[in-house]
């Protein structure tokens, strides 16, 4: 994807990276001792809650982030980091947000209940669909790029489809991991 590939995934990455500090960053770090803390005093009531409140704010505040990165694209791109044609990436890395969140919660309370091992089978899980994804989709893209490019006569648009084709990996193996979580 070349120099202004990578610069238009490192825009894109760097936003997306601000939305899970705040949505999901500090849950897995939180939510599992507040659990094993309800649970040792055997107020298992009060332990669903903190999961349920946990699900909630990494549902409602992802969703809000996935709002603002996916209909701001245009926005956030070209005002602010004054690279518009970021926006097919961080359009592409948008759903991510929500799907880490919600990782973010499955996992904190997997560790509060004391079971590490679905935790690790999950990323082990993501990381290989990211990897196989990442391949497929950035090279496709990338391709498709270079034809649009061809047409409309923009050298650069090959870059900013396989940046976009790169960041849907995130996406893919996030869905895979949160979906193996769910199943357990």
């Amino acid at each position: 994807i070349g120099d202004e590939g990578n610069g238009m995934f490192s825009a894109a990455y760097e936003i997306y990276m601000l939305f899970i500090l705040f949505f999901s960053y500090g849950i897995p770090l939180t939510v599992p001792k507040m659990l094993t803390a309800r649970i040792s005093r055997g107020q298992v009531k009060n332990a669903g809650r903190v999961v349920r409140i946990a699900f909630f704010y990494s549902f409602v505040g992802s969703m809000v982030a996935f709002l603002i990165m996916f209909f701001g694209a245009e926005t956030l791109m070209s005002g602010l980091l004054k690279d518009p044609l970021s926006k097919l990436a961080l359009k592409c890395l948008a759903p991510s947000v929500i799907l880490a969140s919600l990782i973010a919660s499955f996992e904190a309370f997997f560790m509060g209940m004391g079971m590490k091992k679905p935790v690790w089978i999950s990323r082990i899980i993501s990381q290989i669909f990211q990897l196989i994804t990442a391949l497929f989709f950035c090279t496709y893209l990338y391709s498709y790029g270079k034809k649009i490019g061809a047409v409309l006569n923009n050298s650069t648009l090959n870059s900013a489809y396989g940046s976009a084709g790169y960041l849907v990996f995130f996406g893919v193996g996030l869905f895979f991991s949160l979906g193996f979580l769910v199943f357990l």
